[in-house]
Parts: C-alpha cells; sequence; structure tokens
C-alpha cells in the first residue's frame, strides 16, 4: 500500500511520535513577541486587505475574541514571557476598545504597539477621546512600558479616510504628548506611496524628512525591522515622529501561476522579507544580543501558532490550551519544529522537492500570516515534508532508531518509507493515486465553494493531472444542473462574496470542547 493514498492516517502517527521527542527551550532566552487580532471585522475596506471584512453588529466567538478569550490571552501573553506585544489585523482592532484596554493594563510586554487604520480618529474629539482613555490604561499598569500607536497610511486607507485620522492624530499628540516618551505615535507607510507626503503638504508648514537608514529596528530590546525607518520633525511645534516604509506584498488569493512573471515581483518581495525583517526565522524573534525567542501570532478566533506556522490539521486554541500545552504541543509535531528550529529556506527547499509550484503559490498569495495554512493544505504534502523533517531529526540523534522501530511496528509500510532513500520517497508520493481533487470531494459538499476550488485549480495553484481534473468536473457536475465540459467553461468571479469564502477556506478554528458564547456586540459607534 502506498502510504500517500490515506495521508491522514500516517500524519496523525508522526505527530504521536514528536511527542516523544526531547523538548529543550533553554536556548530562547529572549522574550516573546506576539501579534494579536482582536477581531475579523474593520469599515475601511482597503482593496489590498486579505479580510476585506464589512463592518458587523453581531460578532461570536469565531470572530472576535470574548471578555473570557481576553482574559485567556492574558494568562497567554504573560506565561510566554512577552516582551513586544503587537495588536493589529485581522480587521480593526480599535473596533474592541475594552480589549485594548485590558490588554494594556493587564500583560507584562515592555512594549505595546497599537496598528491602526485610524477609522476611530475620524473626527478629532472622538480621536482625543480615545486618546485619554489608552494613556490612562498605560497609567495604571503596574509595570512600566512603551505604548506607541502605529498609524497606516496610504492610498488604500484614503479611499475612505481621506487622510483625515492622520492629521487630527499629529495634532493631538504634538498638542498634549510631546513630552511623554512612553507614549508616541508612529506612522507606516508604503513604499512608492505618496499620500504621507501629501497629506503633510496639504495640511503642516516648516517640517523636514530625516533617514533613519534601512532595515532599523523598531526597539531597543528585540530586533523588529523596518524596511526603512525615517522622522518627521515639525519645526514650528518641536514634535518629532518615527515613521516606517513598509514593502508593498500585494497579497491576494487568487495568483494566476499560469503567467509566472505576473506573480515574480510578489515573490520576489516575499523573499527578501524572510531574509532581512525574518533573518531567515519568521517564527522566532532576536534580542539585542543574538538570543532566540518566540513569535506567536494570536487571531481573533483563539488559534494560536508559531508565526507563519499553522497547521490545520494540528491547531491550538486559546480557549483551552494554556501557554505549556500550545509550546510542548508546537514542538512535539516535527513538521511546526522544524521550521521554528531550521527556518524558511529548510522548509520552502523540502516542500520544493516534490512541488515547487507550492511554495511559489505561498509567496505569490503573500498573506504571511498563513504560509502554513498555504503550502500544507495538501495533506500528501504535509506528510511528505514530515517524513522527510524526520529523516533529518533521525540523523541527528532527536529521534531514536529503536523507539522508531517499537513505535511504528505497527505501520510496517510507513516505517519502511522513513528508512528509505529520498528518491523512493519522491517516487511513492508522485505515483500515489490519491491527490487534492479527493482531498476537496471528501470536504466540500457544496457546489460554491467546489466551484471555487475549480477556479483555483484553472489559476494552477495545484499539482494534478488530466484525470485529476476529469474527476473534479465530474464531481461538479453530479451537484449542478449547468454542467461543464472543462475548466475554460469556469469564469473568475468577481466581489466580495469569493474573496470572504477564499478567505474562509484559509481561516479555520479548532472545534471548541467548551460551549460557545453567545455574544453582545460591544462595538463603539464609528465615527464614519
Amino acid at each position: 500500500m502506498n502510504i500517500f493514498d490515506n495521508p491522514i492516517i500516517y500524519r496523525e502517527k508522526l505527530i504521536s511520535l514528536g511527542k516523544f521527542a526531547e523538548n529543550d527551550f533553554s536556548e530562547y532566552k529572549a522574550k516573546s513577541f506576539i501579534c494579536l487580532f482582536l477581531t475579523r471585522y474593520c469599515g475601511v475596506g482597503c482593496p489590498f486587505c486579505f479580510f476585506k471584512s464589512p463592518p458587523k453588529k453581531k460578532g461570536g466567538i469565531e470572530d472576535r475574541f470574548s471578555d473570557a478569550g481576553i482574559e485567556k490571552f492574558i494568562e497567554f501573553a504573560n506565561e510566554a514571557n512577552v516582551g513586544y506585544l503587537q495588536i493589529s489585523g485581522g480587521g480593526e482592532p480599535f473596533l474592541e476598545k475594552e480589549s485594548i484596554i485590558r490588554c494594556i493594563e493587564k500583560t507584562n510586554a515592555d512594549r505595546i504597539i497599537l496598528i491602526t487604520s485610524g477609522m476611530w480618529a475620524y473626527t478629532s474629539y472622538k480621536a482625543e477621546a480615545y486618546l485619554q482613555d489608552i494613556f490612562q490604561a498605560l497609567k495604571n499598569r503596574k509595570k512600566p512600558a512603551r505604548l506607541t500607536i502605529r498609524l497606516s497610511v496610504g492610498e488604500g486607507y484614503d479611499i475612505k479616510l481621506q487622510g483625515r485620522p492622520l492629521v487630527n492624530l499629529i495634532n493631538i499628540f504634538a498638542d498634549q504628548y510631546k513630552g511623554e516618551k512612553n507614549f508616541t505615535l508612529q506612522v507606516k507607510t508604503f513604499q512608492n506611496d505618496n499620500s504621507l507626503s501629501d497629506h503633510l503638504a496639504m495640511n503642516f508648514n516648516n517640517y523636514e524628512f530625516i533617514e533613519m537608514g534601512d532595515n532599523q529596528s523598531d526597539d531597543e530590546n528585540l530586533l523588529k525591522v523596518m524596511p526603512q525607518k525615517f522622522k518627521i520633525v515639525f519645526k514650528d511645534s518641536g514634535y518629532e515622529m518615527v515613521c516606517g516604509r513598509s514593502r508593498i506584498f500585494n497579497p491576494g488569493l487568487r495568483p494566476d501561476l499560469n503567467n509566472f512573471e505576473s506573480v515574480k515581483d510578489t515573490i520576489d518581495v516575499y523573499d527578501l522579507d524572510v531574509e532581512f525583517s525574518q533573518k531567515g526565522f519568521p517564527s522566532l524573534v532576536f534580542d539585542k544580543d543574538n538570543n532566540k525567542g518566540f513569535d506567536w501570532i494570536v487571531e481573533y478566533n483563539g488559534n494560536v501558532c508559531s508565526w507563519q506556522n499553522r497547521l490545520e490539521d494540528n491547531l491550538f486554541n486559546l480557549y483551552e490550551d494554556d501557554y505549556k500545552t500550545v509550546l510542548n504541543g508546537s514542538f512535539s509535531d516535527l513538521v511546526a519544529r522544524s521550521y521554528i528550529e531550521k527556518g524558511a529556506a529548510y522548509r520552502d527547499r523540502i516542500i520544493a522537492e516534490i512541488s515547487p509550484k507550492t511554495v511559489n503559490l505561498m509567496k505569490a498569495v503573500s498573506v504571511r500570516d498563513y504560509a502554513g495554512n498555504m503550502l500544507f493544505h495538501d495533506e500528501k504534502i504535509r506528510l511528505y515534508y514530515h517524513i522527510r523533517v524526520l529523516q533529518d531529526y533521525i540523523k541527528e540523534g532527536l529521534i531514536s532508531m529503536s523507539l522508531l522501530n517499537s513505535f511504528l511496528s505497527d505501520m510496517p509500510n510507513l516505517l519502511k518509507t522513513v528508512l528509505g532513500s529520498v528518491p523512493d520517497l519522491i517516487l511513492s508520493y508522485k505515483t500515489a493515486k490519491y491527490s487534492i481533487v479527493d482531498q476537496e470531494i471528501a470536504e466540500i459538499k457544496d457546489p460554491i465553494y467546489f466551484r471555487d476550488f475549480l477556479e483555483l485549480l484553472k489559476l494552477n495553484h495545484f499539482e494534478v493531472n488530466d484525470l485529476d481534473i476529469k474527476k473534479a468536473i465530474n464531481y461538479y457536475n453530479s451537484l449542478v444542473q449547468d454542467k461543464i465540459q472543462s475548466l475554460e467553461d469556469i469564469s473568475l468571479e468577481q466581489g466580495l462574496d469569493i474573496e470572504k469564502r477564499l478567505t474562509d477556506r484559509v481561516i479555520k478554528i479548532k472545534k471548541m470542547i467548551s460551549t460557545k458564547e453567545n455574544l453582545e456586540d460591544n462595538f463603539f459607534e464609528e465615527a464614519l
């Protein structure tokens, strides 16, 4: 039996094997970086945004943190020895005022960054009131921290916001918080985007830009790189504001891999960011002494993993998993462990042995938070990578031969494959009858969602042959009355509906053991 014809059961077995590997966390001496998504909702609707989520008046536990969830997050963050807490999106975090205040007051972070579109600061008086509450929360902390509000400014934001949050926040900080070293405003803009310069020219006089260098850290202790760092000095008021220019990723869930030239620039930008901003290890953060710490991402539905290392068949969730469970579970799964320890180039190289297309797809989609989902959605790729990593860890002595033989004695085909050569493993992968089409047929019963999959097939996202495509078309025709003859009959759908479906395809939530709460929405009235 070819193990790749039933990849799920063998992957489950190998995850269990990883639990016997020794975990030594002593080398991770640096404090943690944590990126927190509070909600998936946002009312700005930037065209480049992965989420593209409209504002909503009701929210469930799958869309935003509950009050109980925030308490669990605070406990997780403090046990994780958080040094740098970035509250971001996802959706617009400032829609969740109570959660922001709790995180400011109760986490032990030395540095807190609140990333925002500024929609709450569209009018000056609302911006001022919100800032007063944040500043008071900062003063309520038992342990001092530096808190920065990082405003995103760019053409996409201007469609609705027109630069008004930028002007309001600069004026308020210059007038009321200029002397507060621990409460500051930053601006993040984008390379080749003139929005910031245009808004400043229209609204302020006597200021100058001072370049501070490329790939500079945003923090004194942990290295969080700004691709281009600069400062704006307002000479009349004496107010100074640090800013950063980010690389433009152009994320999108439907890149056309039939035309490599159309995605080459996006792939190049992705590679540059991994090299210069992540030092090749996106799941880690480094301090000024080059000590390693963990880089965690926590989503609005409670899902948690080390950054870019999310595996949809082995999810952890804060509503039921504490920090030790997440940490030990991440290292027990050798797929996740290898990304933490060996980095991005290692993972890309192994996957490229059987599917360079999948590596290119992940980089072309360029939604970095969900890079693991994109690489390992295919169950066969997930199993192949796990076996290759296991082979390397056996050579390094992490898994002993005696343990391997004992543990896999009930699965001789798997044991033989693990102990075999890489060429034989590749041959087994390529000769398996099971494919991503079989996987999708087993998972999708709704013709609308299967049509989305056909669109992705048309865009050349998966390793399939003509028989696989024929099988997919036949299955789709069994679900609908209007039959198709080929993928050419599938036109690319436009609009938010398909973008939301494709987003949901990437974002999965671990099924909760506990009963879900019925949550009432606590959104404050939007300035817009």
